[in-house]
């Protein structure tokens, strides 16, 4: 838009619509209901918290979150909670969903050879959910 891309306005109201399906627009206000009392996490890397920072931009027409716990790294656990409907929102921020560790110590985290547990969730957010 900044630079005048002739058209634009046609994709700002574009709207993904499949075949033979109709699907009713995302009601923010019928969402906090149905979650009333109840948790919900994003586990993974940035996909995850992108996920979850579009569910809380569509939730916040209806009520904005506290966050709990405030922190200042990207790569951290973060939790929100939605007070006047006692919903919990969080992402747990992880390279892979299993346990994993570095080869050797001292290694830079994703330079190097990692172990990787297929059979064990990640700890740092298997013990919270």
């Amino acid at each position: 838009m900044k630079y005048g891309k002739p058209g634009i306005e046609s994709i700002l109201r574009w709207r993904w619509q499949p075949h033979g399906c109709d699907l009713p627009r995302f009601d923010a206000a019928a969402f906090l209901r149905l979650v009333r009392g109840k948790s919900m996490a994003f586990v993974g890397d940035s996909v995850a918290r992108n996920h979850m920072q579009s569910l809380m931009c569509l939730l916040a027409e209806v009520e904005h979150p506290r966050e709990i716990e405030p922190k200042d790294c990207v790569h951290c656990t973060r939790k929100y909670h939605y007070r006047e409907h006692d919903f919990t929102v969080c992402v747990f921020w992880t390279p892979f969903l299993v346990r994993w560790n570095l080869t050797r110590t001292g290694g830079q985290q994703f330079m190097d050879p990692h172990n990787v547990y297929l059979d064990e969730p990640d700890p740092e957010w298997s013990r919270d959910v």
